[in-house]
């Protein structure tokens, strides 16, 4: 029985915690929670807000650029493979 509950609440659980593995998930949720909290009057001047709020959104932005070139490298090593592939089969 006890084996069939763990099932059931990985099988619940699982999605729900997936999407945390991303670090681009991860710093919005803690932008977003810093919005918030200004939102609720948190003691904090408009500066210290907006550069939490600013580091957040810098940090998304590097993460995609980063995947992004990660990406473009794997597919700039796939044409490099393809090309020397295609120089072997004419020797």
């Amino acid at each position: 029985m006890k084996r069939i509950m763990a099932r059931i609440a990985g099988r619940i659980i699982q999605p729900l915690v997936q999407p945390l593995r991303s670090r681009k998930v991860r710093t919005a949720i803690a932008t977003v929670i810093a919005a918030y909290l200004a939102d609720a009057g948190i003691e904090a001047n408009v500066m210290v807000i907006a550069a939490m709020i600013a580091t957040g959104v810098s940090v998304i932005v590097g993460i995609a650029i980063e995947d992004h070139g990660i990406k473009r490298r794997s597919s700039i090593l796939d044409h490099a493979a393809v090309a020397a592939m295609t120089r072997a089969e004419r020797n």
